[in-house]
């Protein structure tokens, strides 16, 4: 789904969405907000179906310890096979290796969040630009987290509103969704080194 999609449903929900308009919305506070809160829903829920993703590189024999922070969006470590590994705090692995040697790092990244401003070009308004950004940003969660998405969304949009309790609503709607995520793994693995012949 892109951030347009998404955008859309979230407008639709909150009976703000204007097709006629480049930002889709008329309320200019609402339109501030959205990537923002986008960022945040995403963030927390990734937890409950994390992105895998496969990181190669090579481990030199002299310096044999890659940096967490170097892994791009590095989140949690699932596997890395074929080499002995040791996780020394949270911030490294230090790898026994004899001779330099290509490893491939299985692990979990956070999700691409949206830019929360945009500048006018030569050719292009602000609006025009973020526009464009909407229809070519793809959201990395599973299809499933991306259709409870807007329900977060909108709840935190309209936290503020006290006359009505649409945000209320969407907050409750957003938790009751999320509690019914199924977050059954589709692989497992499990890796044995060295052990006791018996």
């Amino acid at each position: 789904m892109t951030a347009k999609e998404m955008k859309i449903k979230v407008f639709s929900l909150i009976e703000e969405y204007y097709p006629e308009q480049i930002s889709l919305a008329d309320d200019q506070d609402v339109r501030y907000k959205i990537n923002g809160a986008i960022n945040q829903i995403q963030m927390d829920l990734m937890k409950y179906k994390k992105i895998p993703f496969k990181y190669k590189t090579t481990i030199k024999k002299d310096n044999p310890v890659l940096l967490l922070n170097s892994i791009p969006n590095f989140y949690q470590l699932n596997k890395i096979p074929n080499v002995e590994y040791e996780i020394i705090g949270d911030y490294e692995i230090k790898f026994n290796v004899e001779k330099d040697t290509n490893v491939e790092v299985y692990y979990y990244k956070l999700p691409e969040l949206m830019d929360l401003t945009f500048e006018a070009t030569d050719t292009k308004t602000a609006e025009e630009v973020s526009a464009e950004y909407d229809e070519s940003f793809e959201f990395e969660l599973s299809t499933e987290l991306q259709e409870i998405m807007p329900y977060g969304i909108a709840a935190d949009l309209l936290k503020q509103d006290m006359i009505s309790s649409y945000g209320k609503y969407f907050y409750e709607r957003y938790l009751e969704m999320k509690n019914m995520i199924d977050s059954r793994k589709t692989i497992s693995t499990a890796t044995v080194t060295g052990g006791v012949d018996i």
